[in-house]
């Protein structure tokens, strides 16, 4: 069976080798390269080869929708999962950045950008 190659870009250490330990769980997924930079992820792409992006959507540098945009350049075809560990509309106010994003995300090729669940926002207040 065929192994789908991940690259994982996400600037927290902690969270790029929890997403790794967790992928190494399924015998299907293979985590062929991290990133702590989209810059760094872009670098990474022709060597890793990857089946799949999983990217983080705070980062330094280039963040996630500028290393979505710069990746759809040149890899137009290439599936990607934007995510944040981050509340999109925490606060008061933050609904209307939320939903610009989401149109940013969907004018980059995403085909779905879903909010963080009412049940995590809850439990994080």
């Amino acid at each position: 069976m065929k192994r789908i190659r991940v690259l994982l870009a996400d600037d927290a250490s902690t969270v790029r080798r929890l997403i790794s330990r967790a992928l190494a769980d399924d015998p299907v997924l293979q985590v062929v390269a991290t990133a702590a930079t989209g810059r760094i992820a872009l670098a990474k792409l022709e060597t890793a080869r990857p089946d799949v992006v999983i990217l983080d959507l705070d980062m330094p540098e280039l963040d996630g929708l500028e290393t979505l945009a710069a990746l759809r350049r040149t890899h137009p075809r290439l599936p990607v999962i934007v995510f944040s560990a981050h509340t999109f509309a925490r606060r008061r106010g933050h609904a209307r950045r939320a939903a610009a994003r989401r149109q940013r995300l969907r004018a980059e090729g995403a085909r779905q950008a879903t909010p963080t669940p009412p049940s995590s926002r809850s439990a994080r207040s």
